[in-house]
């Protein structure tokens, strides 16, 4: 849930501004721009292959931009990558969990995306698996 000053303001809850991302000297993002309001719906079209998994990967951090900015509710990615991605959900189409992981496992893996300190990792996830009573 977005807070109501975030809503209330013109700021976008996503801004991303030439976006640039190769690969093996392929370029497969090649300036891309976009920008969400807080309640706006926003989708990528394009066929096989023209960037639009890679956009999204960096917009939530999973992948850095060889260049262009992103923000997050006005928090600048690369400036401060934790603060973003404390603001970001996402939702794959495919399921993301390993199957051949323990629940203990999924969640390191997926602890990744969000750069936490070893320690704080181990908490975390100690803490949830008592509260699930996992």
């Amino acid at each position: 849930m977005l807070p109501d000053s975030l809503i209330a303001s013109d700021e976008p809850v996503l801004q991303a501004t030439g976006l640039v991302k190769q690969f093996a000297g392929r370029r497969v993002v090649d300036e891309v721009g976009l920008r969400c309001q807080a309640g706006q719906v926003l989708g990528l079209l394009g066929a096989n292959g023209a960037g639009k998994t890679t956009t999204l990967r960096m917009c939530y951090g999973f992948l850095q931009p060889d260049a262009g900015t992103i923000r997050i509710a006005g928090i600048d990615r690369r400036i401060d990558p934790e603060a973003a991605a404390r603001r970001v959900g996402v939702c794959t189409q495919d399921d993301t969990f390993d199957a051949d992981f323990t629940v203990r496992d999924n969640l390191l893996q997926m602890s990744r995306y969000y750069r936490p300190r070893p320690a704080e990792i181990k908490a975390r996830i100690a803490a949830l698996l008592e509260r699930f009573g996992l």
